[in-house]
C-alpha cells in the first residue's frame, strides 16, 4: 500500500512535521521584492493575529502565518533565533529593552537584484516590511550563528520541536495558536496598552524612495512597550 508522504510525516513521530505544511507542487518558491511587500502587508492585515504583543506569541503567530502562506500557494520557511550562554536576544526600544530567549518568524525566498534569491523574515512584530536575515538578527543583537532558517516542520538543531522549542506541530496546533492569538489581541485592546515600535526594513525604504506616490500601510503608534520581559515573542 502506498502512503501519502504528508500523512507519513504526520503520523511518524520520528520524522519532521512538514506534513502539516503541504506546499503545493505549483507553489511559488521565489517571490519578487514587490510581491514580498504585498505579501507582508497581507499578513499584517490578518485580524486574527496579534501583531503588537511582544512578550510572547511568536510561535503561534508564525504557525498561523505559515499556514496562511501555504494556502496562498507559497513555500514558507521559519527563521529561528536563539540566545546563547553568552548572548541574549535583545531588542532596544527607545525607553526599554525587550529580552527574549528565542524568537521565530515566517520566511520566504525573495529574488535578489544580484541574482538568485535570499531568505527574508516576514516579522510583523519587528518590521514594517520583509527584512533580510541580517536585518532581522541585527535588531535582536544576534550573531549569524544564532540565526537558523529551516523548512516548516523541521526542528532546529538541538531543540526538540518545530512549533516552538519543546513542542511539535500536531492536529491541535491550529486551535492552540488561535487561542493564544485571541488572548493577546484582547490584551492589545485593553486601556493603557502601549504598542511597540516598528523598525524600517531596507526593502520598504527602497520601495518608498522609488515610489513616493505609493502609499504604505498606516504606521503603528511610535511608542515603546511599557516594559520588557525575558521570554519568547
Amino acid at each position: 500500500m502506498t502512503i501519502n508522504p504528508h500523512l507519513r510525516d504526520i503520523f511518524n513521530l520520528r520524522r519532521d512535521r512538514s506534513g502539516f505544511f503541504p506546499v503545493a507542487e505549483d507553489a511559488v518558491r521565489v517571490v519578487s521584492p514587490a510581491q514580498a511587500l504585498e505579501i507582508f502587508d497581507t499578513l499584517r492585515a490578518m485580524q486574527n493575529i496579534s501583531h503588537d504583543y511582544t512578550d510572547d506569541g511568536c510561535a503561534q503567530r508564525t504557525h498561523l502565518m505559515c499556514r496562511a502562506l501555504v494556502d496562498m500557494k507559497l513555500a514558507p520557511e521559519k527563521g529561528w533565533a536563539f540566545e546563547t550562554p553568552k548572548r541574549d536576544l535583545v531588542v532596544d526600544y527607545p525607553h526599554v529593552s525587550q529580552i527574549w530567549w528565542f524568537h521565530v518568524a515566517p520566511v520566504l525566498r525573495v529574488a535578489s537584484e544580484k541574482g538568485g534569491a535570499e531568505p527574508m523574515a516576514f516579522d510583523t512584530v519587528l518590521f514594517d516590511g520583509p527584512a533580510t536575515m541580517k536585518e532581522w538578527g541585527g535588531v535582536m543583537k544576534a550573531q549569524p550563528e544564532q540565526i537558523h532558517v529551516l523548512p516548516c516542520g523541521k526542528s532546529p538543531k538541538g531543540h526538540y520541536g518545530d512549533y516552538r522549542p519543546g513542542v511539535r506541530t500536531g492536529y491541535a496546533s491550529d486551535a492552540a495558536a488561535q487561542k493564544a492569538m485571541d488572548k493577546y489581541i484582547a490584551l492589545e485592546n485593553e486601556d493603557g496598552f502601549v504598542r511597540p515600535q516598528v523598525f524600517k526594513s531596507a526593502l520598504r525604504k527602497k520601495h518608498e524612495a522609488t515610489s513616493p506616490d505609493n502609499p504604505r500601510p498606516a504606521d503603528r503608534k511610535k511608542q515603546p512597550p511599557a516594559q520588557g520581559q525575558n521570554g519568547p515573542a
